[in-house]
């Protein structure tokens, strides 16, 4: 076994680590096992190209891939759930029958990683800190030990992946879930597992896409006065919904939409955000909501699409029809360089060269062009229309300080719910699921209250919630 590593060690002779020096081997591949926390699909592609590439040509290789459940994100996020089915079928068309994906809880995080390839005529071996990413190899300083061993040696490259090949993967095999029955229920054994099965949800007001950034010299936007009706005190961007709806003039086209300009924006929209939030609990990252809760919020966000998705589709000078209208896009343009040139005209002389107007009608004239690219894309639209964002929990637990502000985020709004005895679902849903006995979390601290989730969550037992517990956390 030898030290490896991806960047410092480049320079010594047969110390750097790439993809193209591993898959290196003399004969033909017959098993490749490659287990990691993290990892993303285009680097497992790259594998499996490369794999399929050094295999015999006589029977299909063997190839198993263990990540860690919670942070793959197959079973809290769509998107990520079709890459990793997409590729397990891949594995399935041109691997072996023991093929497969499996994804593991084990510990508070499944952090291990390792690499092994097996040829008619040796072993290659990686271990250390090389996540399954392209980053990892591309990009970070990554170290390693790496080993290779004659079939039938006893070198210590064998003997590590012969016990890895007879005793670890089996272990995984048995306590991972393999793709796609990997959906069956899991129980979080801590709090990031309990975090990471969640799903984030985002406010989005429907103008942020819509808004370009005029880039303004920052002496110039201190200035506190209102140049035009539509600018108001002077900001650094502008909004194309703010041009098209304007009042008539040389800087807004004054089409007319119901929607656009109504404090409530549509019907029942204050009661649908209410709606939703009750079911998540706010963190320092946007609204978390429980795995089993995360249906609810959809059906939430449907109901709203409906309500509001004629306001921008269907009704008389509705957004997404304007901005498809060259003609529209053209008047656009006139008004925005209209309005640039007067924003020139009030730059004082002394910052002026600090703003090319120029060129920022040529961004402007860019910007536009692949906005009405964007509201051809249904996921874009939707996106828009719902003003709500669903995304994956970020993966921040590689960082103590990022994940520790993450947690204690999440704990501050437990608090508060408990504290203000508030009965929404998400606080209820988190009580039952693991017997919390919400008495024992009020004039706690964050970092208590953590302590005292982590040992509710680890002990899947306690599922009485008459259960005494202790009195101090």
């Amino acid at each position: 076994m030898k030290l490896m590593s991806t960047i410092i060690l480049k320079e010594r002779n047969g110390q750097h680590l790439s993809r193209d020096s591993f898959f290196s081997m003399a004969g033909k591949l017959q098993v490749a096992t490659f287990i990691s926390a993290y990892t993303d699909i285009a680097l497992l592609n790259d594998f499996l190209k490369r794999c399929l590439a050094a295999k015999d040509g006589r029977s299909a290789p063997k190839v198993m891939v263990f990540l860690d459940l919670a942070a793959s994100g197959y079973r809290s996020n769509k998107d990520s759930r079709k890459k990793i089915e997409k590729f397990s079928r891949k594995i399935a068309k041109n691997c072996s029958e023991e093929s497969g994906i499996w994804l593991v809880q084990s510990g508070k995080l499944f952090h291990s990683k390792c690499v092994l390839l097996e040829s008619t005529k040796e072993a290659k071996i990686l271990i250390g800190s090389l996540n399954l990413t392209e980053k990892a190899f591309d990009g970070n300083e990554e170290l390693v030990l790496a080993g290779t061993g004659v079939l039938g040696g006893r070198s210590s490259a064998n003997a590590i992946a012969n016990d890895i090949t007879t005793a670890y993967v089996p272990a995984l095999v048995k306590a991972g879930k393999r793709v796609p029955s990997a959906l069956l229920p899991v129980r979080a054994n801590s709090i990031r597992s309990l975090l990471l099965s969640g799903t984030m949800f985002y406010e989005q007001t429907e103008s942020d896409p819509f808004r370009f950034n005029l880039a303004l010299p920052a002496k110039f936007r201190k200035i506190k006065t209102q140049l035009t009706h539509l600018s108001g005190d002077i900001q650094n961007s502008v909004s194309v919904m703010q041009l098209l709806y304007s009042a008539e003039s040389q800087y807004g086209l004054g089409y007319k939409n119901e929607h656009f300009g109504r404090s409530d924006e549509s019907p029942n929209t204050k009661k649908d955000k209410a709606a939703w939030r009750h079911l998540c609990f706010e963190t320092c990252y946007g609204y978390w909501c429980q795995a089993e809760l995360v249906g609810d919020v959809r059906t939430i966000i449907d109901s709203r699409m409906k309500k509001r998705k004629p306001h921008f589709e269907k009704l008389e000078n509705s957004l997404f029809s304007l901005l498809a209208q060259e003609e529209v896009r053209e008047k656009l343009c006139e008004v925005f360089s209209l309005y640039v040139d007067y924003l020139e005209k009030n730059i004082p002389d002394g910052i002026k060269a600090e703003w090319a107007a120029a060129e920022v009608k040529e961004k402007w004239g860019r910007w536009l062009n692949r906005l009405s690219h964007k509201i051809k894309n249904k996921t874009f639209c939707d996106r828009i229309i719902a003003g709500i964002i669903q995304a994956p929990v970020p993966n921040v637990w590689s960082d103590p300080i990022t994940s520790a502000e993450f947690e204690f985020s999440f704990a501050e709004s437990i608090l508060y719910a408990s504290q203000k005895n508030q009965s929404t679902k998400a606080f209820s849903k988190l009580l039952n699921s693991y017997s919390i006995d919400p008495s024992l979390l009020n004039d706690q601290s964050e970092k208590e209250i953590l302590q005292y989730l982590e040992t509710q969550i680890a002990e899947p037992e306690r599922s009485d919630p008459r259960k005494k517990y202790p009195a101090k956390i």
